[in-house]
């Protein structure tokens, strides 16, 4: 079975992106590398990309070659993106959206998510299960049953699965952050392009799981 497991950072991060602009649709990408059998992948943090232009513009493609260069330092990868639509519409992943997936996937060796921010789940402050993966199967890119403890009871073989490090402690360092609205606090790419100054790859640190 094929396992992702997320770190506090990984799965906040997007969470706090959407909050921070719930009018607007928002873009990231996450960072992992792939362990032990290369049948688990780890992702280790997200990057905030951008809450103004979603598509493949040349800045996206700047944005893309710098976070490449930062996750080589780190000895990750990129390992996927997440997504969230403006907080008004469904769980749905826009054509725009899924071609900046599939420049990611082909250029790994492994299956590439999209992790989908579920913002019925927003609302309901549902924080467990906010995060919808998406994977390309057969296809089309294909939402995953088995994500973060659901388990999808019709299959007969789970073949992959998505799990949240430290699940509760992560949890709870994620809610600290929201009950501070520190969300207000991250900075993505079109923040850094309007302030130089601005850190685009600090977002982790506004989670600590510790």
């Amino acid at each position: 079975m094929v396992q992702y497991t997320l770190s506090a950072a990984a799965y906040g991060v997007p969470i706090l992106h959407a909050l921070k602009y719930p009018a607007s649709e928002v873009l990231g990408l996450i960072l992992g590398k792939q362990e032990g059998d290369d049948k688990n992948v780890t992702i280790e943090t997200s990057i905030p990309l951008l809450h103004q232009w979603t598509v493949l513009t040349p800045m996206l493609e700047v944005a893309l070659e710098q976070a490449d260069l930062y996750a080589t330092k780190r000895n990750l990868k990129i390992s996927g993106l997440y997504y969230a639509g403006a907080s008004s519409s469904g769980l749905t992943i826009p054509s725009h959206v899924t071609k900046i997936a599939e420049k990611i996937r082909n250029n790994s060796t492994f299956d590439t998510p999209i992790l989908a921010i579920d913002n019925n789940k927003v609302k309901d402050d549902q924080l467990d299960t906010m995060l919808v993966p998406f994977l390309y199967k057969d296809n089309q890119w294909r939402a995953q049953r088995t994500t973060f403890g659901a388990v999808d009871a019709t299959a007969s073989v789970q073949s992959i699965s998505f799990t949240l490090q430290d699940k509760q402690q992560s949890l709870n360092a994620i809610e600290a952050v929201l009950d501070k609205q520190g969300y207000d606090k991250l900075v993505d790419f079109d923040d850094h392009l309007e302030d130089v100054s601005l850190d685009w790859f600090s977002a982790e640190t506004l989670i600590s799981a510790k």
